[in-house]
């Protein structure tokens, strides 16, 4: 059986310190949550060096959804209604959480839930402060400078203003970005990037990978399965999934590295600049097709995958 369902199995209201770590089982105490190996077993451990099994829930909030159409949120209506105010519905639902043995408040609750005693996790949405679109699969530009000011702004109005928190464990860098074929869109990064506008800086990237990779543009086309004479016949080829050579999608492989590895120190840069204390916990994902490569790309840059 694992360590951390015996933590839970075993861990009583007395066994756990203010910040939910457990008090049977110690590391170092840093004064903020951080990474720890104990015995062999890597650990969160939180502030005053009790190891820590993060059970959050990923959305508190006040705000439910409204309903379409109108500017009702019925949720919000008949918590008005019994609590008087969003401040005591917030009271109430942290002491019930806690009852229920949840110790982290998750990315997606509202900011009024913070440091109300609880620890928690923030999202950055840096990519998509950069033009990325989750939910339709829509990347941003990772070797656009736009990338590098969207990090730095984050940083400076999320991370900078938090960076003494004891009660905050680390920060999201994005939600399930798109970083190739999946239910969202059928195309890789690569392909994408090749279908920017020509002064795209992440089309040029593209490029310029290609021909470092390929001797001729004769070699790339006929990697690829395709019939172009020169480079800039590309600007026609719009790729949409399907059949792929060896070659091509080995290509689309590399080139996300690339790409990932760009995002996640311009990432890590930014936030390590305004905050060095709090954990950086990777972006949250949902393409199978990415894991090995981004995990990959990220080795070195974030403390949490």
């Amino acid at each position: 059986m694992p360590a951390f369902v015996v933590v839970i199995m075993c861990a009583t209201p007395a066994a756990l310190d203010e910040f939910g770590g457990w008090t049977a089982l110690q590391g170092h105490a840093t004064g903020f949550f951080h990474t720890e190996q104990i015995e062999g077993q890597w650990w969160l451990v939180d502030p005053v060096g009790n190891v820590f099994f993060s059970l959050g829930v990923n959305a508190v909030t006040f705000e439910a959804d409204v309903i379409q159409g109108t500017n009702r949120i019925p949720y919000a209506e008949a918590c008005l209604a019994k609590y008087g105010s969003r401040e005591a519905w917030t009271a109430a639902a942290l002491a019930n959480l806690r009852e229920l043995g949840f110790n982290t408040l998750g990315s997606w609750s509202g900011s009024y839930t913070f440091e109300q005693g609880m620890p928690y996790t923030i999202i950055l949405n840096i990519a998509a402060r950069a033009g990325a679109n989750w939910q339709h699969g829509r990347a941003a530009d990772l070797f656009s400078p736009s990338l590098d000011q969207a990090a730095e702004k984050a940083a400076a109005e999320i991370c900078a203003p938090r960076r003494d928190s004891q009660l905050l464990i680390g920060y999201f860098l994005d939600n399930e970005l798109h970083w190739g074929p999946d239910w969202r869109a059928p195309t890789t990064l690569l392909e994408e990037y090749l279908m920017l506008p020509p002064d795209a800086p992440g089309r040029k990237a593209a490029l310029d990978f290609l021909r470092a990779r390929h001797a001729t543009v004769e070699d790339f086309s006929a990697a690829w399965g395709l019939s172009i004479a020169e480079w800039a016949a590309l600007d026609d080829v719009k790729f949409a999934g399907g059949n792929r050579t060896p070659q091509a999608w080995q290509d689309s492989l590399d080139f996300l590295r690339l790409a990932a590895r760009r995002y996640f120190e311009v990432c890590n840069a930014a936030i390590r600049h305004h905050d060095p204390n709090h954990l950086i916990l990777g972006c949250r994902e949902a393409n199978g097709f990415a894991a090995e490569p981004i995990a990959a790309s990220a080795r070195g840059l974030v403390d949490v995958f």
